[in-house]
């Protein structure tokens, strides 16, 4: 049932909003605006006032006193990950996620038709990001891409093409065992009887699968800075990875991993350096602490 604020509230300033052409926000009071909206526009759908929610995914801006830690394993952390997991039934989901950078939401959502498979020509494998399946008040619900840039192909490489075979032939396990009642939905990801998997199991599952493994705790999201961290580190470039990631262009890449860029305009600093000594150029010598000092 829709309700009216007191009148108190009505006066209170910190419920009014500026009115003035052009005014803007901050982060956390269009929050907590959307946050009063939804719930008021969730009340007219339950009465029938209208068909849908308008406000249910609407993109909304990170207020900026909020701080995400960013973690990421080092290869030889993931690798133990992904030999700890091995008999995991989400064990292709890890290693999709890790090399390919995609989001839960994206993998959640990938289905059998987003799949290219590598063909004779030596075209490489490739998957087709075209839809999310996210968490929207406990209900896995199917999103689209935000930007442009959200909906990519991107290209897996051999192993990672094998690991989507194993899915298939789980999946075909699935369907002897459960026969008529196996649900043939076409997404990559299922449950044993064929629905796609809620993403926030799939969050559970990797906490519990960490634990395991005996491994620093990370999120689920954290696979996600594994992956562009080792590609930053390996020398590829922040355009390639930034495409890979989705993002709306190369700043928010370069913003979100500064750090780990920092690091690799020093190690290559010392690598040209090597080289040219390699080259047989002299070193610098360092002058002499005493000359032109008073005797």
């Amino acid at each position: 049932m829709l309700r009216p604020l007191p009148r108190k509230k009505r006066r209170d300033s910190n419920c009014r909003a500026s009115t003035e052409p052009g005014a803007v926000h901050s982060a956390r009071s269009v929050r907590h605006t959307h946050s009063v909206l939804r719930l008021a526009l969730k009340d007219a759908v339950t009465a029938g006032k209208i068909t849908h929610n308008p406000a249910v995914g609407a993109k909304l801006p990170r207020d900026r006193g909020e701080v995400r830690e960013m973690r990421a394993w080092s290869a030889e952390q993931l690798a133990a990950f992904l030999e700890s997991t091995r008999d995991d039934r989400l064990h292709e989901l890890w290693y999709t996620a890790a090399f390919t950078g995609l989001r839960r939401g994206e993998l959640a959502g990938l289905k059998w038709h987003d799949v290219t498979w590598p063909d004779e020509s030596g075209q490489s494998g490739r998957l087709r990001i075209r839809r999310g399946l996210v968490s929207v008040d406990g209900k896995a619900t199917i999103s689209t891409p935000k930007t442009a840039a959200g909906g990519r192909d991107v290209a897996i490489d051999p192993d990672t093409v094998f690991a989507l075979r194993r899915q298939v032939a789980r999946q075909l396990g699935d369907h002897d065992r459960w026969g008529d009642a196996w649900q043939a939905t076409g997404f990559v990801f299922t449950i044993e009887n064929g629905q796609p998997i809620h993403p926030e199991r799939v969050t559970k599952l990797f906490r519990e699968a960490i634990q395991q493994a005996k491994l620093p705790r990370i999120r689920f999201h954290d696979l996600r800075h594994t992956h562009a961290t080792l590609g930053l580190e390996a020398g590829i470039p922040v355009k390639v990875i930034s495409q890979r990631l989705g993002h709306s262009s190369t700043r928010i890449t370069q913003d979100t991993y500064q750090h780990v860029l920092r690091e690799v305009q020093e190690e290559t600093a010392a690598q040209i350096a090597a080289r040219v000594k390699l080259a047989g150029s002299p070193p610098a010598t360092a002058p002499d602490e005493g000359a032109g000092g008073a005797a």
